[in-house]
């Protein structure tokens, strides 16, 4: 179970190093987080629906509001999607950045991470 001192909006990004997951729901993020090996115990990043920090603690499973990036910034949630994306899946375009808001970058982020 994991202990939260501030709930993110869903859905989320959760960085593990190599590679995004995304959970839609709390229970989704438990189970998801429950199931991936973690190597080490670095604090991963997650990205909410409101494109807030959080880091997740895995030793204590612990999601706490980041300090570091409290928000990220269209361009870094599209970077951090190219760098960590598998083989073969879609590139996110940084195209017409103005017209899209930071809530629709991180639902194309979690949409493009579902379909794999």
């Amino acid at each position: 179970m994991l202990h939260l001192i501030r709930l993110p909006k869903f859905p989320v990004v959760v960085d593990l190093g190599d590679r995004l997951m995304h959970a839609r729901t709390r229970a989704q993020l438990e189970a998801r987080l429950v199931q991936t090996k973690l190597v080490g115990n670095e604090r991963r990043r997650i990205i909410d629906a409101a494109a807030e920090g959080f880091l997740f603690d895995p030793e204590r499973k612990l999601i706490v509001p980041s300090v570091s990036i409290r928000r990220w910034t269209k361009q870094q949630i599209i970077d951090l999607y190219n760098q960590k994306r598998q083989a073969g899946t879609p590139e996110l375009g940084n195209a017409s950045l103005g017209n899209r808001s930071l809530q629709r970058i991180v639902l194309e982020v979690v949409e493009l991470l579902a379909r794999r």
